[in-house]
């Protein structure tokens, strides 16, 4: 399973690593650091999210848009924002960030049209494959 790194060199170290060239290469959807992934689900499901994490719908909406204001201008690499702008909000409503990426993940999975699906069909049929050679 890798974040953002989809080239043939990074493919064969992790198959090497798992020491077993059946094993699938798996990867989280889009071509761009998770933390930028998780950031979009939560502005374009911000309703679903703030739900999720217990928080006012309107002001949480409101807390996404005054960090994308606050970051606009930076300069740092798309990740690196997309991870400061997390902490952010993992400080204004007092989550860990990595549950709110926990809570990011589990509800993109469970949504049928999310672009999380083929990781999770993919995810499936690996362990359905591995519980078969067992």
């Amino acid at each position: 399973l890798d974040g953002d790194r989809r080239d043939e060199a990074t493919r064969k170290r992790i198959i090497d690593s798992a020491g077993n060239d059946a094993v699938p290469v798996l990867y989280l959807p889009s071509d761009q650091a998770p933390e930028v992934w998780i950031w979009s689900c939560l502005v374009r499901h911000s309703n679903t999210f703030a739900g999720a994490l217990r928080q006012n719908s309107q002001i949480f909406a409101s807390q996404l848009s005054l960090l994308d204001r606050t970051f606009d201008s930076a300069s740092d690499s798309k990740a690196e924002i997309a991870k400061a702008k997390i902490r952010g909000l993992s400080n204004s409503i007092n989550i860990n960030p990595t549950q709110i990426c926990r809570e990011v993940a589990f509800a993109e999975a469970k949504r049928a049209s999310s672009d999380i699906q083929p990781l999770v069909l993919d995810l499936t049929q690996a362990i359905s494959t591995w519980r078969n050679t067992k």
